[in-house]
């Protein structure tokens, strides 16, 4: 199996999670409401934008010879997108538990699927850029 493939994966997941819900808030007079992480700009845009460019490198690492410096890219990539998928986590985490004890019984509120893809993107992109396939770089 060539880390290519784990970068060109984590690329797409970090990208698509771009686009999934980010926190999902269900309430009895607003039914449910999902954020994703492009709602607004912000994280999700750095996001989408991360799993671009690691989708890309992902690319070129499987069809052809690559840089071993661009072998490595994905490391730093793939933190910056861990990053932001803590980062987030923590702050969805914490304005649910400011919501008042007494709504909580009529509020549900959970991160959702897309915050949870971004970061095991990250990991995947971290591991691919960990390993350097010899067969894959290029020399000059």
């Amino acid at each position: 199996m060539t880390f290519g493939l784990l970068t060109l994966l984590g690329g797409g997941l970090v990208a698509v999670g771009s686009f999934l819900p980010w926190v999902t808030i269900t309430a009895p007079i607003l039914g449910t409401i999902s954020r994703n992480g492009i709602d607004g700009g912000g994280d999700g845009v750095v996001s989408l934008v991360v799993g671009a460019i690691l989708f890309a490198i992902g690319l070129a690492r499987v069809t052809a010879s690559v840089p071993g410096w661009l072998q490595r890219v994905p490391i730093a990539l793939g933190a910056l997108a861990g990053l932001v998928a803590v980062v987030d986590f923590g702050s969805v985490n914490d304005k649910l538990a400011q919501l008042p004890s007494s709504s909580s019984a009529f509020v549900a509120a959970s991160v959702g699927p897309g915050l949870y893809m971004v970061a095991i993107g990250a990991v995947f992109s971290v591991i691919g850029g960990l390993v350097t396939d010899p067969a894959k770089t290029n020399r000059s």
